[in-house]
């Protein structure tokens, strides 16, 4: 009764927020999906429309552009085929004078300069004083002839200047001279600067090498535009539309397009880009989107409204059936709920009235003796008790101990007794996957647990398979009869073994190994709570395995941490000796990969909890080296434990060998890592010098690693350096100067 009552009043509490929410959903949901249709739809023509004005802008801009280049070269074209330059007997004097004349006509160019062929300037219209032109690749490629007219190259980026190059030949058409005009980048910027687009819209000019030539900022002049994602369509030929993010995380609206050709004028692959800020173009979007939130507030608080009235109207008949329901929760089940109504509550109303007459007919029924049921339930209760004991203890006594072979040992005793198996065997899985290994077998008619080292093949074992194949228990209740142990049931017969039980020992999804129980004499029907005992064991036992195997590695990862301030302490003294100049090596001749593999198995477990993967690249032909073994090993183990430092998670180390032809070995040590700031390359190798940026909290050193790796290489001959680009990793050099490289 109190349950009918209780069911009641919290279908009378949720039905009223039903309606209510059934009004919010059907008023709101038509309006808020075409509103919301409405806003994507305008926000796309609205970001089509920018670009369109965007890209009509940067053409315009480009064709003012244009003239100006070509204006420029035609000059120095002219200038190229003047016979004062061209002639042998004009002074100097005159060939300036006709230098400035082009100069004065064209009204663009800062210095006009004459240079012979070997790139030393004869003659200059500027005070800037010009050495050679000799190293200069645009000088090469005039003198050579491989074009008319040069390309457009920085003369002076600290001057923004831009060179117009040509040849003066003589009658026969070899090159006299070289004649250059420097052109300003400012003349460009009085195009570009002038025009703005919006309030914070601008035009920039960029080379094809992504190189900003004109931009309102002049701090961007000469630098990678500050939208790597926008270049990198431009360079590949991408004229569609879209939204872009500067390096700074605004979000811009870009369109381009090349400095078109004029007449027999090909200009350089230059692009003028329209910008204008995402905030800016969608500023009416986001208008729009602040009077959606208004209306739909309104149509928010009508639908409230009109689903109060709704619930109202609708609780009204839901008091008589709460009334009516009231009384048969108090015991009068022969009292019955009238309402008039044949709507979804008449029904409610019936149907209650028909659960007053049922539960009449029950409560006879439910008078009966139970004394056998009762019975039943008291003995299931014991027996689930005992169980639960029985869990209770094996997770004491396998969580008692971390050593791995008491626990080995304990499992097996342990499932073997509480499920009566005349036999149970522990196998773990080998690397291969493909074989077990049998460590631990308990007998019932001994009650003890030996200890069988065997290896065994798979093959054999078809409800092993079927175990680590599936990750679940295998249940043969009959060898005889299970169509998988088909082959082997002459086999099974012939030892004994009637029934067979196969555990999976899982923890975190990964097999450890296997637990097999096997019963005698006769079929053993196992019950599915015999069977779930058994899981719940093989866990236990799983979470035992895997706590022996972690503290394992701790001990063995605090003997390595202890090795390594020893080895530190060894690394001062050795350094106090190699700068004294008193060191003397302990040569002798060893094979380097045996070196390799000894520094690189010191950092095996470490690198496996990091979750970093140890790659060796050792060459098929063997090479020894003769060095003090012991030095040069802490050298290659100071710089694995920085790389690993170092190496996020999932990253990657590589050592690789490669001989060169000189003779000398080189060793190169590669890592994912977070890199080196350039501000410290050049003194990376220095004594106390320590990457401020690479510090962990809690980590603690002295920055001697490094300069003992330098000075033991210097002491053989040899050398180190480093290359590293910051955010992406670094990689270490260390050579083997040919007299200390032996083969085979």
């Amino acid at each position: 009764m109190y349950l009918i009552r209780r069911v009641l009043k919290k279908f009378r509490e949720s039905l009223g927020i039903r309606i209510r929410f059934f009004f919010l959903l059907v008023g709101l949901f038509p309006l808020t999906l075409v509103l919301v249709t409405f806003l994507s739809i305008t926000e796309k023509a609205l970001k089509e429309a920018t670009y369109s004005n965007l890209q009509t802008l940067a053409e315009n801009k480009a064709k003012e552009i244009t003239p100006l280049i070509s204006r420029a070269q035609a000059g120095i074209r002219v200038l190229s085929n003047s016979l004062v330059l061209a002639s042998l007997t004009a002074s100097q004097p005159e060939k300036i004078e006709e230098m400035y004349r082009i100069q004065r006509s064209y009204k663009l160019y800062k210095q006009i300069a004459l240079a012979n062929t070997e790139g030393l300037v004869v003659a200059s219209t500027g005070s800037n004083r010009i050495e050679s032109w000799s190293n200069q690749d645009w000088f090469r490629e005039v003198r050579s002839r491989k074009i008319p007219i040069s390309g457009f190259y920085f003369f002076n980026p600290s001057q923004a200047t831009l060179v117009f190059a040509a040849p003066v030949l003589d009658s026969g058409g070899g090159v006299l001279y070289v004649v250059a005009g420097y052109v300003g980048l400012e003349q460009i910027w009085e195009i570009t600067d002038k025009f703005k687009i919006g309030k914070f819209g601008y035009m920039a000019l960029v080379d094809p090498m992504g190189r900003v030539l004109a931009h309102p900022d002049k701090e961007m002049i000469l630098k990678p535009f500050n939208s790597q994602n926008l270049v990198t369509k431009i360079l590949q030929g991408d004229i569609s539309s879209g939204s872009y993010t500067l390096s700074d995380g605004t979000k811009i609206i870009a369109a381009h397009t090349l400095l078109p050709a004029e007449a027999d004028y090909f200009p350089p692959k230059w692009y003028m880009i329209a910008v204008e800020p995402e905030s800016e173009a969608l500023a009416p979007v986001e208008a729009m989107q602040r009077w959606i939130w208004i209306t739909l507030g309104v149509g928010c608080a009508l639908a409230v409204i009109l689903g109060e009235k709704a619930a109202q109207s609708i609780l009204g008949s839901l008091k008589i059936l709460i009334a009516g329901a009231q009384k048969m929760a108090k015991g009068n089940l022969r009292s019955r709920i009238k309402i008039k109504s044949q709507d979804e509550l008449g029904v409610l109303g019936q149907t209650l009235n028909q659960i007053a007459e049922t539960l009449e007919e029950q409560i006879q029924v439910l008078r009966r003796p139970t004394d056998t049921r009762t019975l039943e339930l008291e003995l299931k209760a014991v027996d689930r008790a005992q169980k639960l004991a029985t869990v209770s203890n094996i997770s004491q006594l396998i969580s008692s101990t971390l050593n791995m072979e008491e626990v080995l040992q304990l499992a097996v005793a342990i499932v073997g007794r509480s499920l009566n198996a005349s036999q149970c065997s522990l196998f773990l899985i080998e690397k291969d996957g493909l074989h077990l290994r049998s460590k631990y077998q308990y007998h019932s008619n001994s009650s003890q647990t030996e200890l069988i080292d065997i290896r065994i093949s798979l093959d054999r074992y078809p409800e092993l398979k079927k175990a680590i194949r599936t990750q679940r228990p295998v249940v043969v209740n009959d060898v005889q009869m299970d169509p998988l142990m088909y082959e082997l049931r002459d086999t099974l017969t012939r030892l004994g073994i009637r029934s067979i039980l196969v555990l999976p020992l899982m923890i975190e999804g990964k097999l450890l190994g296997l637990l097999v129980l096997r019963w005698r004499e006769k079929a053993t029907l196992l019950k599915l709570e015999e069977i779930r005992l058994g899981e719940i064991i093989a866990s236990q036992i799983s979470i035992a395995l895997k706590n022996a195997e972690l503290f394992a590695e701790e001990r063995r990862l605090e003997q390595m941490k202890n090795e390594f301030a020893r080895i530190g302490i060894r690394n001062i003294l050795e350094i106090y000796k190699m700068e004294e100049g008193t060191l003397k090596l302990q040569e002798k001749t060893i094979p380097l990969g045996r070196l390799i593999e000894t520094a690189v198995k010191q950092f095996e477990i470490l690198a496996r909890q990091e979750s970093i993967d140890l790659i060796v690249e050792i060459p098929e032909n063997p090479v020894s080296i003769q060095v003090d073994d012991q030095l040069f090993l802490q050298v290659l183990i100071n710089i694995l434990h920085n790389g690993i430092k170092y190496t996020p998670r999932s990253g990657k180390i590589t050592l690789g060998v490669e001989k060169q032809e000189e003779g000398e070995v080189r060793i190169k040590i590669q890592d994912t890592g977070i890199g080196i700031p350039k501000e410290y390359l050049s003194r990376i190798f220095d004594k106390f010098v320590q990457v401020e940026s690479q510090k962990k909290e809690g980590d603690i050193s002295i920055g001697l690693g490094l300069y003992f790796c330098k000075l033991t290489m210097e002491a053989h001959g040899g050398r180190i350096w480093v290359e590293s680009q910051e955010g992406k990793g670094s990689i270490f050099y260390l050579t083997i100067p040919p007299d200390r490289v032996m083969e085979g």
